[in-house]
């Protein structure tokens, strides 16, 4: 196929045309919700009659201010987002009301020139929706999850169900304790309609779908005359720990994989095994990785033993976070070693768990079984893709981090159609070491040649803005004499202010000469700008090999900003200049370009790589992804294109996933290089239900070449209670596993034994998201592909909990999962009652409701079992309570501080058969 050459200048529009950024879904960042919600234990609850009169004075002031307000507003003209500040004329106290239910909840809102801004983090908390507000970023899901919510006020971005989308700056405000954001472009990002009525002080909250604390009720079957506030900010969950054991019967991932050749210089036959397993040994987590084939007998084989704790109490006082032995991948240090396959030695480490391994970049490494492929996005960019390498690992080194939220996305393919997806957030910043504390890096190995490879790396923070690092690195270098064992010393400092990130780090080696880095980072507006600057006096190290093209100085410059949206989406664009300066004389030039896009569930990315070797002919090459994913059907090709010395395609990959059929799905694939003048043709049937995965795929090659392959996959996960493995479909072995048992407890003593009975049906939430699993005859629910090393909350579904008279003794747990072991948890659950009544004020001969009295529900020991308040008209409800005898009182401490007295408590008990008491009133009146 003959293809003219086309101009530089006439084939860089079509990127820019046709680019793409697929969206993210960002994790909690487990920042607290800041919101005006005052009924938890440590704050105090504003009083009925405190909020009428605030709400009239905020009405009364509102009628007669707003002349006067809107001629200060136009005479200011308050347009810059970041110059305003809200003054206590702005603030407007509002109530909240949701179809016929009032809060007890005010929230405080501001008015801006003509929009009013309410409080996103209070909002979401009170209306009981999964979105966690931080410093400057939003995220969750609007009661269902497949409505993912993100908001990056840094860059100006939402995204919306995968789609990316600007707003106005006005329109959205940063204040200390919350995001403000105008009630109608709220009301667009969550699907709802919120109806500001100044005049009455109130919003209306509208939604289509039903929110979740409106379910909740309709759940419990509450009856009551005052909505009660419902408190829904972040719990601490009691921390349920399992100590390791000295052995575990272990999870597995199995693939067996039999491929079938015929050509015509002969037909051959290859099996091919791979089996991953986790299990607890010798009191540590174990990983084992073994690969077999027909002609080699075993391939491959690791293990690796370590133990991980986020709360960093390892080592006893060298508090480490994590330490592993046995095949371990080494940490990398800049500008001096390259990490590459898993090595025999050993690594501890005092680092956060999961923190980024450098502030401007990061490596992602992980487990890849068999025909698995996998992706990596950046803030909704594809910058990356791997097929199952042979050692069964992916390996993502140097990931650039910009300057700013980093939100970067692993999406994962299986050869039947799986689809999993992983994601991190990473910022610069956060590789700052805080003032005073300090962390600690040492691993040692042996490499494949048995040669010795040590690094030692210690980070101090000396101030808010300023922290310090010092390495050490010890590796061999292949050199012309020999093998030579370099030894190098290195110091670095890094500053972070709010526009500016800067880094200076000097290395010093024992067998050659010394090296700078100079690192700058900016933002101005959604621009990022980075610039590095690498002085070079004879030196050498893995990163920069001995030999004739020696660099001397190398300076690089990326600019990362995007095209507005205009009538084509928003387009992120990445530029880099590399200057590469040779000891010898000479430079080489890399330009490097990247454009991408995202519209209506297409993806479109186009890198372009262009290099100037002086006195030699320039190079220029690039790649052109789609990949599209609407209604289930998926669809991804790629086309890689020289554009110097020659411009031609050179290959063209198309694959195609038409969805499921009853429970297989079909995927097709083409791909055909124009410079072999080579065509292969594919297709894969693949198995989706069931407790194991089956595939059978066929290709054909213009060569007259067939491949005909079969594989099997499962998955075991070991059920500690039933003392049984239980298939999975999926992987397992690297995912963290819960053996729950939910049951009724009654003698209320915590501890499944004779007479408790076992409840079916219930569920589980994973840090508040939707579980599909239910709990057996038994009362047991095995849940695995929990994410391992993490602080994760386990919670009881309770939409699950049929009776609403249910007690929960334990709602709840916080356990830090790990691979090959499956954490037990007993949720006991007691039955309860409910008692209501009324407490009145008698005064002047006259009795009336009366709101805000404690009243409070004690047992024989005079213990306080529950307690509650008063609604506006004097009414109260004491929930779940358990069964047995208690007496009701109004709160005495209460009494004596206002010099009130009140009638006698009264003693009653709770019968399962009569879980109802009701009418049980007080009457205070001032002590004579």
């Amino acid at each position: 196929m003959e293809v003219k050459p086309v101009p530089l200048s006439l084939v860089l529009p079509l990127p820019l045309l046709l680019s793409l950024a697929t969206f993210e879904v960002c994790a909690a960042d487990n920042t607290p919700l800041k919101s005006t919600v005052s009924n938890s234990s440590n704050s105090p609850t504003i009083p009925v009659v405190q909020q009428m009169a605030a709400l009239s004075e905020s009405a009364n002031a509102t009628s007669g201010q707003t002349e006067v307000m809107a001629q200060q507003f136009s005479s200011q003209a308050l347009a810059d987002n970041d110059t305003w500040l809200p003054q206590d004329s702005d603030l407007r106290i509002l109530e909240i009301r949701v179809d016929s239910y009032t809060f007890e909840d005010v929230i405080g809102a501001y008015q801006y020139q003509d929009i009013i801004l309410l409080p996103l983090g209070a909002l979401a908390t009170i209306l009981d929706i999964a979105i966690d507000v931080g410093a400057d970023s939003a995220s969750g899901f609007v009661i269902k999850e497949e409505n993912t919510f993100l908001l990056d006020t840094s860059r100006n971005e939402v995204i919306l169900k995968g789609i990316i989308g600007t707003y106005n700056n006005d329109l959205v405000k940063i204040l200390d304790d919350d995001i403000y954001v105008d009630a109608s472009l709220m009301g667009d990002w969550l699907n709802m309609k919120f109806d500001v009525d100044l005049y009455g002080s109130r919003v209306w909250v509208r939604s289509e779908l039903k929110l979740p604390f409106l379910a909740r009720i309709e759940r419990e079957r509450r009856i009551a005359k005052s909505l009660s506030t419902l408190n829904r900010g972040k719990q601490q969950y009691p921390r349920h720990h399992e100590a390791y054991k000295n052995y575990t019967l272990p999870f597995l991932d199995q693939t067996l994989s039999i491929n079938q050749r015929y050509s015509d210089t002969g037909d051959d036959t290859t099996v091919l095994s791979t089996t991953h397993a986790t299990a607890d040994l010798f009191q540590h987590e174990s990983s084992w990785y073994l690969t077999m084939n027909d002609q080699d007998g075993v391939d491959d084989f690791r293990v690796t033993l370590g133990r991980t704790d986020p709360e960093g109490t390892l080592l006893g006082p060298m508090n480490a976070r994590e330490y592993k032995f046995g095949h371990v991948s080494e940490p990398r240090i800049g500008l001096i070693n390259v990490p590459s396959n898993l090595e025999y030695g050993a690594v501890v480490s005092s680092y956060p768990v999961g923190r980024q391994n450098e502030y401007d970049r990061h490596r992602f490494m992980g487990e890849l079984l068999p025909g698995w492929e996998v992706e990596l996005y950046r803030n909704n960019a594809l910058i990356g893709y791997q097929q199952t390498a042979t050692n069964g690992q992916y390996d993502f080194q140097d990931v650039p981090l910009l300057f700013g939220n980093n939100h970067f996305r692993l999406v994962f393919y299986g050869p039947r159609g799986e689809i999993r997806e992983t994601s991190k957030q990473f910022q610069p910043s956060q590789a700052m070491t805080k003032k005073g504390e300090h962390y600690y890096r040492a691993s040692t190995i042996t490499d494949e040649m048995d040669e010795q490879r040590s690094t030692v790396q210690y980070d101090y923070g000396v101030s808010k803005q300023l922290s310090t690092t010092l390495s050490f690195v010890s590796i061999p270098l292949q050199e012309p004499t020999g093998i030579v064992q370099h030894n190098y010393l290195g110091a670095g400092l890094t500053g972070y202010w709010d526009a500016l990130l800067a880094s200076a780090t000097v290395f010093d080696d024992s067998e050659s000469g010394d090296a700078l880095e100079i690192d700058l980072q900016t933002r101005i507006n959604s621009t990022t700008i980075g610039f590095k600057d690498i002085h070079l006096n004879q030196f050498v190290s893995e990163e920069y090999l001995p030999g004739a093209q020696e660099i001397s100085r190398s300076s690089e410059v990326k600019i990362n900003t995007a095209i507005p949206p205009s009538f084509l989406p928003r387009i992120p664009v990445t530029l880099g200049y590399k200057r590469d300066q040779f000891v010898t004389g000479g430079e080489l030039v890399t330009i490097n370009n990247q454009l991408s896009m995202s519209t209506r569930g297409v993806a479109i990315t186009n890198q372009l790589t262009h290099q100037q070797l002086t006195d030699q002919q320039a190079t220029a090459s690039g790649s052109f992804r789609v990949s599209s994913n609407i209604n289930k059907i998926r669809f991804r090709s790629t086309l890689s294109y020289t554009l110097e010395p020659e411009s031609e395609l050179t290959n063209i990959a198309l694959t195609l996933d038409p969805g499921k059929y009853k429970d297989y799905r079909l995927s097709f694939g083409l791909n055909h290089s124009l410079q072999q003048d080579l065509t292969e043709y594919s297709a894969t049937a693949a198995k989706l239900s069931g407790k194991y995965g089956l595939s059978f795929g066929a290709r054909y090659n213009t060569n007259n070449d067939i491949n005909l392959s079969l594989n099997l996959s499962f998955g075991f996960g070991y059920e500690p209670r039933r003392e049984r493995w239980e298939p999975e479909a999926r992987s397992v072995a690297n995912m963290g596993s819960v053996s729950s048992r939910f049951f009724i407890d009654s003698n209320q003593d915590g501890i499944f034994d004779s007479g408790d009975e076992p409840i079916e049906d219930v569920g589980l939430r994973v840090n508040g998201g939707y579980s599909k699993g239910r709990s057996d005859e038994d009362g047991i629910l095995f849940l695995t592909g929990i994410p391992a090393h993490q602080s994760t909350n386990i919670t009881i579904a309770p939409e699950t909990l049929i009776d609403p008279l249910w007690g929960v003794a334990l709602d709840g747990v916080q356990i830090v999962p790990r691979p090959g072991h499956a954490i037990q948890i007993d949720f006991p659950i007691f039955m309860s009652g409910e008692i209501d009544g009324t407490v009145y004020l008698r005064k002047n001969g006259r009795e009336f409701g009366v709101g805000d009295v404690e009243v409070e529900l004690v047992d024989a020991n005079n213990r306080v079992i529950a307690t509650t308040k008063t609604a506006y008209d004097g009414f109260y409800i004491l929930s779940k309570a358990p069964i047995g005898d208690y007496r009701v009182r109004v709160s005495e401490e209460q009494l004596s501080t206002l010099g009130l007295q009140s009638s006698a408590g009264e003693s009653l008990t709770i019968q399962s058969d009569a879980p109802f008491i009701s009418g049980i009133d007080f009457t205070l009146e001032a002590i004579k």
